[in-house]
């Protein structure tokens, strides 16, 4: 039995090597965006560095990510388990996802800005060495930058005669 998904192109993910050179293969390609679900459970697997890292890196070629993807990444920039030079490069990478994100509706983006502000928040409240914390910091004021409203304010009313 192996250990990928049945399918994916990427094989065992235990021979990391011919992974890594998929990924690359897909990116140099521009075809990242076919296999954001592998990639995802790339993410959620984390038992190697070097593939965790490899899908960090080219998680900004994405040209439309999903909300799944964008949650794992986002997983692993939360998960206090996990070392924190791959938590840095997730926070960078969620920082050119969340733009690029084309969910059903504006509500859509602007719920999911919302929500992964509110998880980076969380994450100041916690002890992280200094470059960990660096790059909370950084990406919360990109990400803040970034978001779009949930809903557009109507344009405003002409006065009326009356009120002039």
């Amino acid at each position: 039995m192996g250990n990928g998904m049945p399918g994916d192109g990427f094989g065992d993910l235990r021979e990391w090597d011919r992974a890594l050179r998929r990924i690359e293969t897909l990116s140099e390609a521009g075809l990242l965006d076919h296999h954001q679900e592998t990639l995802g459970w790339i993410l959620r697997y984390r038992k190697n560095w070097r593939l965790l890292e490899a899908v960090l890196r080219a998680a900004g070629q994405l040209r439309a990510p999903s909300t799944g993807f964008i949650a794992a990444v986002l997983g692993v920039a939360e998960d206090e388990n996990t070392y924190p030079d791959a938590r840095v490069l997730a926070l960078r990478a969620l920082e050119q996802l969340l733009p690029r994100f084309r969910g059903g509706s504006k509500p859509d983006k602007g719920l999911l800005d919302s929500y992964v502000t509110g998880k980076i928040e969380t994450l100041l409240g916690i002890q992280h060495p200094p470059r960990l914390r660096e790059a909370i910091v950084n990406r919360l004021a990109a990400v803040r930058a970034s978001q779009a409203p949930v809903f557009e304010a109507p344009a405003p009313a002409e006065r009326s005669r009356e009120q002039m």
